[in-house]
């Protein structure tokens, strides 16, 4: 009786860690990240569904390779070497990341971040590696477009005749962001004009200028329409421009105007003109 009870145990023991191991198995596979373990001799011994996708190829033909040097960019292999002997000599924590390119079926490179942990045999003996890796690929990509749209926009803004902005949209314009033409144009740094630090771009506007504008402003943001107006200025050293400020509303998701975006030009010399003619036709 006493053997078969030991039999019976025994197996209840055995289908429990089989359903252990196939829950984590389920795990590793459903994870969206991609999660590979190497042996000591680097080969891969396991890799999860995610992995697989991202390198485009079945399990088999990933398992038993030697994964540094079939899935890593011959420059870049180096640096791998070094950071898996740091593993292993314990001086990278499981919290360390690292990031390296992996080269899929396609041979494009994706870049993926990584965490590390050693794997150790029943007898505590380091056996291999566990990396868990997130592809930040499109993520990189991302932000190389938006550092490079910055820079050709700041480059087009230094080299804008007038002034770009964006301003709160109440009876002071309160400026969020004034591109550098600013101090051409009125004679005021772009600091002394932001959050009216020194002065509000209404106190520029020539007094008899500032109802009508608003007024006219209100208007036509209310009805959503772009605003186009003339007016004078009074810059820093006394001497008043004729400008032209085109700008429009900047929505949020309920439909609200939460500012203003728009360009200041000086047109003092063919308003001059202007009235000029118009004076000599009207005389």
């Amino acid at each position: 009786g006493g053997i078969s009870r030991d039999i019976t145990q025994r197996k209840q023991t055995e289908a429990i860690v089989i359903q252990e191991r196939d829950r984590a198995q389920t795990y590793f596979d459903i994870a969206a990240v991609l999660f590979i373990a190497f042996d000591r001799e680097g080969n891969a011994t396991t890799i999860n569904r995610t992995g697989c996708e991202i390198l485009g190829l079945p399990k088999e033909e990933i398992v038993g390779k030697q994964w540094v040097e079939r899935f890593v960019p011959e420059q870049e292999r180096a640096t791998v070497y070094d950071v898996l002997r740091r593993i292993y000599e314990g001086t990278i924590k499981p919290t360390d990341i690292n990031e390296n390119g992996i080269i899929n079926v396609k041979n494009e490179v994706r870049q993926i971040e990584w965490r590390n942990a050693v794997l150790r045999d029943v007898n505590g003996e380091i056996s291999g590696i566990l990396s868990a890796g997130v592809d930040v690929t499109d993520l990189r990509r991302t932000n190389e477009a938006l550092r490079e749209s910055e820079r050709s926009k700041s480059v087009l803004l230094s080299n804008l005749p007038g002034m770009a902005y964006r301003c709160a949209y109440d009876q002071n314009w309160t400026m969020q962001f004034v591109s550098p033409g600013c101090f051409e144009l009125t004679g005021y740094l772009p600091d002394e004009l932001i959050n009216n630090n020194a002065i509000a771009f209404n106190d520029i506007i020539c007094p008899e200028y500032r109802e009508p504008v608003w007024i006219e402003s209100k208007e036509h943001l209310s009805a959503h329409e772009n605003n186009q107006y003339e007016y004078e200025i009074l810059t820093a050293s006394g001497e008043r421009k004729w400008v032209l400020d085109i700008n429009q509303g900047v929505l949020d998701d309920a439909g609200r105007i939460v500012a203003l975006e728009g360009i200041i030009v000086d047109i003092t010399k063919s308003k001059l003109q202007f009235l000029q003619i118009q004076y000599l036709s009207n005389h």
